[in-house]
């Protein structure tokens, strides 16, 4: 019942982050390789007092562990908006393109990892599950940069 409670905030907080982030606002409900997948979480990464970027994971399925998330055997989305200027080093060359780009990272089991801006395919696929697990791990390992982040992610996030 708590987690339910927390994830109903966590939609809130979506609500809230759509109505100035229009990329984020379609992810209630999407389709990835034909696989239906819903929101599990979403929030806001700060870096101090400034919103850098929000970030959405979708999944077939409801997570609320890193390790719900790296065993779920379907297509994956977590997708960021980028709400101000950032470095470089802060997310990569790769991403950091404008403000409110949208960025998609996307698991497909038999493809791999594609990374989408705007949704343009940015890079070929990257097969090995493993570097798709390398890349959630910046948002949803133990010690991650935003715990915060990485609770809303998981839909644990209490507003």
């Amino acid at each position: 019942m708590h987690a339910r409670w927390n994830r109903r905030h966590s939609c809130g907080a979506l609500v809230a982050i759509a109505l100035s982030t229009a990329p984020l606002a379609s992810l209630a409900q999407t389709t990835l390789a034909g696989v239906t997948l819903r929101l599990n979480g979403a929030g806001l990464r700060y870096r101090a007092v400034f919103q850098v970027y929000a970030a959405a994971l979708c999944l077939s399925g409801p997570a609320t562990s890193a390790e719900d998330v790296y065993k779920e055997p379907d297509p994956q989305r977590l997708r960021l908006v980028i709400l101000s200027t950032v470095q470089a080093n802060e997310l990569g060359k790769l991403f950091v393109k404008s403000i409110s780009d949208s960025i998609d990272i996307d698991w497909v089991p038999g493809t791999g990892t594609v990374i989408c801006v705007k949704g343009q395919t940015m890079t070929e696929s990257f097969p090995d599950p493993q570097f798709y697990q390398a890349m959630m791990r910046i948002w949803l390992c133990n010690n991650t940069a935003d715990w915060k982040l990485k609770i809303a992610l998981l839909g644990l996030a209490p507003t």
